[in-house]
């Protein structure tokens, strides 16, 4: 520090660092340092016993005096735990066995879009990555040669693989051994990911300066200053990694954004060159997809589309209720520029005579300025408590209404989760979601550990035995494979027919309740006049409601609500009315029988016949 002083007063230091002036009391004594100018910070240093101030780049500051952080090491541990955010990023990154090759694409194209490194003719560009990471694969899965020269020049740093190390030493060391060597072991293949791609930005950045005249030594400090600086994991300030530990990933999604941003500001036309490449590329994809195989395009989810090129095939297999699962392959976009290369998409979509995917941007979109997640454990308990899966944000369980949750089971339920809310009391569909904000979708481990429970409990028939050796079988059962092939499922349908019921409900809930409004000012003109203008398929059920509104007008609405809240099941009816007749004194039975009379399709024959059997056993108990 008082080095870095002398080089300020003598102006060696150039604009890194500027003079700040002391502010002196009415004695002279210094009480304060005139303020940094802007992008500026203050740094104190001691020099003979007293502090001084000077100003430095706010880029260099906590490179050479770490700040104190807002949250204690002990606390923050506290919070991610409790938040779930050490298991969410260990299964996902750390313990994943699909993380370290799906990586590798996202590496490649950040690199290709936020450095100037390459060509910005993208089929050139990839031949030239390609021919970059060729040359140094064999250095970085050994640790040697240009590894070792990129470490020695300053470019030794945390991956995003090392941010999500949840395990200190001391746990590591309790773990069973073969345990830790699994760990260790994707570890090292993850992290050996990430140095391929920097080790290939750097080769092809040590051409460029020597093209430019630099001696090899001088390139090679630059490219791994380069390489190093691209996306640094490491840097946050304090803010951004103080919400790391409440949302996963929040300060990575930041670097990654700034390494977007950095490349369009340093090469605009470049930048802008890449992404129109790229996006016609991807229109020209959708394009084939959807002339080639529109019925496997239209059953692959939007949330898969959003996040990956998708090519179609036209190989498919069938499900036991008679529909086709078709093949297909994906490769992840860049994340946080994604966004842009849908809306090509969007484009090349209607193009083709199909609907605008709004969906599929807007989910990119919320990716791109989300930045992280929702924290897990928030997540889980809007899943258990709300029905509500903060992934898409629509409904888990979409099924019958008014049921236990122990009930929420679909054809698709896991056994295990059958279990566990038969022990809890939940929701299995929920308990599912649930597990997937700490486990992540498709998790290789949590499927295998499944499997080993429901053996356990003996729930595995010969059927279920069988399907689940398929699936670990298959390609888009294996690890790493199933990351790029996969098979598609109901979701899609599940969703137009919810779609279009929401739609149609909508309408009739819009129609009724204008009539009601009408009905309730008593003008049968306006009245006629409202049901004669909607769509002739609707007027027989609004002249009927209109009827029944004024048949209906004096019986009170908590029995009309039980003829439409319960309107699928007689025997519900006729237990709700009962209990209500039950309480009541000899003078409102009379009136709540008469009220069952009225009010048409409450008094069907299975009805009354429950109805009169409940009244019946009620006077003889």
């Amino acid at each position: 520090g008082r080095e870095m002083l002398k080089l300020m007063r003598s102006g060696e230091a150039g604009d890194m660092l500027v003079e700040l002036k002391p502010l002196r009391g009415k004695k002279g004594q210094i009480k304060g340092w005139t303020k940094p100018p802007r992008g500026y910070e203050a740094v104190t240093v001691m020099e003979d016993g007293a502090p001084v101030q000077f100003g430095m780049k706010s880029d260099f500051v906590d490179e050479f005096a770490p700040r104190d952080p807002q949250m204690s090491a002990g606390l923050a541990k506290g919070v991610r735990m409790a938040m779930g955010t050490n298991l969410l990023k260990f299964n996902a990154t750390q313990a994943s066995t699909d993380f370290p090759l799906a990586n590798v694409f996202r590496d490649i194209g950040t690199i290709l879009f936020a450095n100037k490194e390459y060509s910005n003719f993208i089929p050139r560009a990839t031949v030239e990555l390609g021919a970059d990471v060729k040359a140094v694969f064999r250095d970085a899965v050994t640790r040697s040669g240009r590894y070792n020269d990129y470490i020695n020049q300053g470019g030794s740093m945390d991956y995003l693989m090392a941010t999500a190390d949840t395990w200190g030493d001391a746990s590591r060391k309790k773990l069973a051994e073969p345990i830790q060597g699994v760990i260790d072991g994707l570890r090292l293949l993850g992290e050996t990911s990430e140095a391929i791609t920097r080790l290939a930005l750097r080769e092809r950045a040590i051409k460029n300066y020597m093209k430019q005249g630099l001696s090899r030594i001088d390139a090679e400090q630059k490219a791994t200053l380069a390489a190093r600086r691209y996306m640094d994991f490491g840097q946050g300030g304090r803010t951004a990694k103080t919400l790391d530990n409440f949302m996963p990933y929040f300060n990575a999604g930041i670097q990654g954004h700034r390494a977007w941003m950095r490349g369009a500001k340093n090469d605009p036309i470049g930048f802008t060159s890449k992404i129109t490449q790229v996006g016609l590329a991807s229109s020209g994809l959708v394009v084939y997809n959807i002339a080639n195989n529109p019925d496997a395009w239209d059953a692959i989810p939007d949330r898969i589309k959003s996040s990956n090129w998708v090519i179609t095939t036209p190989w498919y297999e069938i499900d036991e209720q008679g529909n086709k699962r078709w093949k297909y392959f994906t490769i992840p976009k860049p994340p946080g520029i994604s966004a842009a290369f849908n809306v090509f998409e969007a484009g090349a979509s209607a193009g083709m005579g199909k609907d605008v995917p709004y969906k599929q941007i807007a989910q990119s979109m919320d990716d791109f300025m989300g930045l992280g997640s929702v924290p897990p454990t928030l997540g889980a308990v809007l899943a258990l408590w709300g029905n509500v899966d903060s992934y898409t944000w629509e409904q888990i369980y979409k099924g019958q209404q008014n049921i236990e949750l122990t009930e929420e089971i679909t054809k698709n339920t896991p056994e295990w989760a059958i279990r566990a809310g038969e022990i809890t009391g939940q929701s299995p569909e929920r308990l599912r979601t649930a597990k997937s904000k700490y486990f992540t979708y498709r998790n290789g481990w949590w499927d295998m550990s499944a499997a080993t429970v429901d053996a356990g409990l003996s729930a595995l028939t010969d059927k279920d035995l069988s399907e689940a050796t398929k699936k670990v079988t298959k390609p888009e059962g294996m690890p790493i494979i199933r990351r790029f092939f996969r098979t598609t499922g109901s979701e899609v349908v599940r969703e137009r027919i919810s779609d279009t019921a929401r739609e149609f409900h909508t309408k009739k809930k819009r129609q009724k309740r204008e009539l009601d409004k009408l009905v309730e000012a008593g003008d049968k003109k306006k009245v006629d006049e409202y049901i004669d203008s909607q769509p002739i398929e609707f007027r027989k059920g609004l002249h009927q409601r209109y009827w029944n509104a004024v048949r209906n007008k004096d019986i009170p609405k908590k029995y009309l609500d039980i003829n439409y809240i319960l309107a699928q099941s007689p025997e519900d009816k006729a237990k709700v009315v009962y209990d209500e007749w039950r309480r009541a004194d000899v003078g409102e039975r009379e009136k709540i029988d008469e009220y069952v009379r009225r009010i048409k399709g409450m008094a069907s024959p299975r009805f009354m016949r429950m109805y009169n059997f409940y009244k019946k056993e009620g006077e003889s108990n």
